[in-house]
């Protein structure tokens, strides 16, 4: 018996905790139709991508899910600062982050309000999961990372004129 209890814990690290939790459903039927209805018709693929991370979420794979939606912060961040870069005649790597928040807020990509909900996923994926080895995101950040890059990509639909250069 002894044997036996002492294997207990070893079995339970290697179980993923991800497999244990089920994701707020009604949070992420919204999502889909707000995906579906407002992101669809005008940025099919975004709104592949983005579906395919609610996929993830919803079998556990919370790591899956939040690296398609970092993939898409990324292309999406990458993109503002080649813009910049053409702009203020430097190198993309020269554009800083904060000159990047400021050319959201100047293309009115969201109210304060969403914009720091943005600001939240891109920075969470930036900070903890683009460097951070080892590091496997919670339920509550991987849905965090869904309503971010969603609300993103829905502010960059309604604003297609304004970037236009992300196509």
């Amino acid at each position: 018996m002894r044997k036996e209890c002492s294997k207990t814990p070893t079995l339970i690290d290697e179980l993923t905790s991800e497999i244990s939790l089920a994701p707020p459903e009604e949070e992420l039927k919204t999502l889909e139709k707000e995906i579906k209805e407002q992101i669809e018709p005008s940025l099919p693929s975004y709104s592949s991508e983005l579906l395919q991370s609610i996929k993830s979420l919803r079998k556990g794979v919370f790591l899956a899910s939040t690296l398609i939606c970092g993939r898409m912060i990324t292309a999406i961040v990458d993109n503002c600062r080649s813009r910049l870069g053409e702009i203020k005649k430097k190198r993309r790597e020269e554009v800083g982050w904060e000159e990047v928040v400021s050319f959201l807020r100047e293309k009115g990509i969201a109210d304060e309000k969403e914009l720091k909900r943005i600001l939240e996923a891109i920075r969470l994926y930036r900070n903890k999961f683009a460097h951070e080895i080892g590091t496997y995101p919670s339920i509550e950040e991987a849905i965090l990372m869904i309503s971010g890059t969603t609300l993103l990509v829905r502010k960059i639909a309604e604003n297609k004129d304004e970037f236009h250069f992300l196509f």
